[in-house]
């Protein structure tokens, strides 16, 4: 028997969410679901969403992982591979001719950087969602920001004009199981955590990347 205590209300709600937001998808169409979102525009949003987005990058997340996760940034980074994985091998194999909303509508508000490929499903809401899950599996009370956490990118990816709203609901529902599954052999990977996690050290290694890769995040904005 595997001793893990699961995050249950995020599950519950993070499920929930999802299927509501299938509900939508279908009642309004794919696209046309999509556009009454995008279409919600504020400047205040535009500079919040513009940056808030980049926190669904999977270095990013691996990185903070690592820094407030404690023992499960381990496992937050195996979730992370494994979503790149699974992003590959939907977007240049099973979907690869997807086009985003900037290749197939007119009526979108976007923000930089402006993508028109491989959009199905989101890679930023599926690292997002394998975070989320384990910062809620760490931190029990903490919960709803995780839940929160993860709606923010996902809206992001849709309000910057990136992906549709069934490409985020996807990405978010598989990171959210992919976790799940790996959380279920918590105590095997326990047993494989290199020993420099632990050193006091290492929390200002990754913060070092963390920053790192933020800034070439930054950069790539301009």
């Amino acid at each position: 028997m595997i001793a893990v205590k699961f995050p249950k209300y995020y599950l519950w709600s993070t499920y929930f969410t999802c299927l509501v937001g299938c509900f939508i998808v279908l009642w309004w169409g794919y696209e046309s679901s999509f556009l009454w979102f995008n279409h919600f525009r504020a400047l205040w949003a535009d500079y919040f969403f513009l940056y808030f987005t980049l926190l669904g990058d999977g270095w990013l997340l691996a990185m903070l992982a690592f820094i407030f996760l404690r023992q499960n940034g381990w496992l937050t980074t195996i979730a992370l591979l494994a979503t790149a994985i699974i992003i590959t091998l939907f977007k240049h194999w099973l979907f690869p001719t997807w086009g985003r909303p900037l290749s197939t509508l007119s009526e979108v508000y976007a923000l930089p950087p402006y993508l028109y490929y491989k959009s199905f499903p989101s890679g930023h809401a599926m690292a997002a969602a394998c975070f989320a899950y384990f910062w809620a599996q760490t931190y029990r009370k903490q919960q709803l920001w995780a839940w929160v956490f993860v709606w923010l990118v996902a809206y992001s990816r849709v309000y910057v004009g990136a992906h549709f709203l069934g490409d985020v609901i996807t990405g978010t529902a598989i990171g959210t199981t992919l976790s799940l599954s790996i959380a279920l052999y918590q105590n095997y990977f326990n047993k494989i955590y290199p020993s420099f996690l632990n050193q006091p050290w290492s929390r200002y290694f990754f913060t070092a990347l963390f920053l790192l890769r933020l800034y070439y995040l930054l950069a790539s904005l301009n």
